[in-house]
């Protein structure tokens, strides 16, 4: 716990700058030893650890003023050092928890006649809120994913996370070159449809959670998922005989393709896909291996490559018979 770990110094600073005539030999000299034995861990084990910071707030609570009984000076120390740890990452119950035994302390420490067993139990209730400090979690969304993706529009996916405020998502711009926040969304929400975007275009988004604990927002990491719309149908498509076994196939071609699945069915049979085409720029095809007297029919959809295949709609069919 970086946070304690900081606060043990601030302890330790603290005892260093202490005038060692002013207390009594006996629990300067305790006090001073075990600040020396804490500092000077070095990868200890966590009993190691343990017992050198059990060791160094029980020679705080017994520091004694020559002539005077009172054990404030070392629940001062404690305190001093504690005040300075800032809510900013530990969930508001835990930091309250911690403010509410540095009060009891802070009217503790204002007794003279503060005995080494009060000012023990006091640093000991400081040592636990400490321990008690718990970082805020914030979580990641998970299963991001993108459905329906039509020419103009698509809907993004993703499985709700606990402990959320809001979800933030963003769009990459690439003129901009940066992502540009397109919707808050509320804690309930798992999904999104983004519309009025370009056919055949790939888009990137990223999504985060927003949570706020004690009136500051903490934010999760980003969930990226690259995605794109549908292109747009086909036209054109022409069937012509290139043989009495063979037909060529040919197309306009489709804006933002990747390539092209062709389908065909003989006679009055199922459509299966033929041929997947993985250049967007080409828009021709030549099918071999038919048998003259048959009737075939064709079909072809454009696609764009991105998280998945991105389907278009079919293409108008064309029916030709080799004779």
């Amino acid at each position: 716990n970086e946070s304690q770990l900081a606060t043990l110094k601030e302890m330790i600073s603290g005892v260093k700058k202490l005038n060692g005539t002013k207390y009594t030999e006996e629990s300067f000299a305790a006090l001073k030893t075990a600040a020396q034995k804490l500092e000077s861990l070095t990868y200890p084990t966590e009993a190691e650890q343990k017992a050198a910071e059990e060791a160094f707030y029980d020679a705080l609570a017994g520091l004694e003023v020559k002539g005077d009984t009172s054990h404030t000076n070392g629940l001062k120390i404690v305190i001093q050092a504690a005040e300075k740890i800032k809510q900013q990452g530990y969930t508001k119950a835990s930091f309250d928890q911690l403010q509410k035994v540095l009060k009891a302390a802070g009217e503790a420490a204002k007794n003279p006649s503060l005995t080494k067993s009060q000012a023990a139990v006091h640093i000991g209730a400081i040592q636990k809120a400490m321990d008690g400090l718990k970082a805020v979690q914030v979580s990641r969304v998970a299963g991001l994913k993108s459905s329906s993706n039509k020419t103009s529009s698509l809907k993004l996916s993703w499985k709700k996370a606990s402990g959320v405020s809001s979800y933030e998502l963003y769009r990459y711009n690439s003129s901009k070159k940066k992502y540009d926040k397109i919707k808050t969304l509320s804690s309930s929400a798992s999904s999104y449809t983004d519309k009025k975007l370009k056919s055949g275009t790939t888009y990137t988004y990223q999504i985060r959670v927003k949570k706020i604990d004690g009136g500051i927002s903490y934010y999760g990491v980003y969930t990226k998922l690259k995605t794109a719309t549908a292109p747009g149908k086909v036209s054109g498509l022409k069937a012509k005989k290139a043989s009495k076994t063979k037909i060529r196939l040919s197309w306009k071609k489709v804006k933002g393709a990747s390539g092209y699945a062709i389908y065909m069915k003989t006679g009055n049979g199922k459509y299966k896909r033929v041929k997947t085409i993985t250049k967007g720029s080409t828009a021709k095809y030549t099918k071999t291996k038919l048998k003259k007297g048959r009737k075939y029919t064709f079909k072809i959809r454009a696609y764009k490559k991105a998280d998945k295949n991105i389907y278009g709609s079919y293409s108008s069919s064309k029916t030709l018979k080799l004779k």
